[in-house]
């Protein structure tokens, strides 16, 4: 890029005042550029993400790894590990906060299906019960 003339008669250019335009970045140079920075990043992060989850829920990482050791890692309902590979997800009641234990995505999702209604759940027992006589 040329130097406009008034910053050559000025002086304005040695003296700081004037600079080249810097080379713009690529959307590719871009995209090499964030996937280096999560990379590096991402252990770090999914950890702190996930201790902001269960500190949301009432549970400190202290009293998870405790919980997870007395369910022996297993899900407290089905007593099988994740099977998506994720950490047990802490199941708590929603009226009154309190941490109930750690599921497995599939228990805890179905849990959350029937909206935390022991009603609704032993209908749905009495449900599968009547269709495997």
């Amino acid at each position: 890029m040329a130097m406009p003339k008034h910053a050559k008669v000025l002086g304005m250019y040695s003296a700081g005042w004037f600079q080249p335009a810097e080379k713009k970045q690529t959307a590719e140079e871009k995209r090499v550029q964030q996937q280096i920075y999560y990379r590096r990043h991402k252990a770090k992060t999914i950890k702190q993400n996930w201790e902001r989850q269960i500190r949301a829920l009432g549970c400190t990482p202290k009293m998870y790894a405790e919980l997870l050791q007395k369910q022996g890692g297993v899900c407290a309902i089905c007593a099988r590990p994740n099977a998506s590979g994720r950490q047990l997800a802490v199941d708590h009641c929603h009226r009154s906060g309190v941490v109930r234990g750690l599921l497995c995505t599939l228990c805890n999702t179905a849990i959350g299906s029937f909206g935390d209604n022991p009603d609704l759940l032993e209908k749905a027992k009495a449900y599968i019960c009547r269709g495997t006589l």
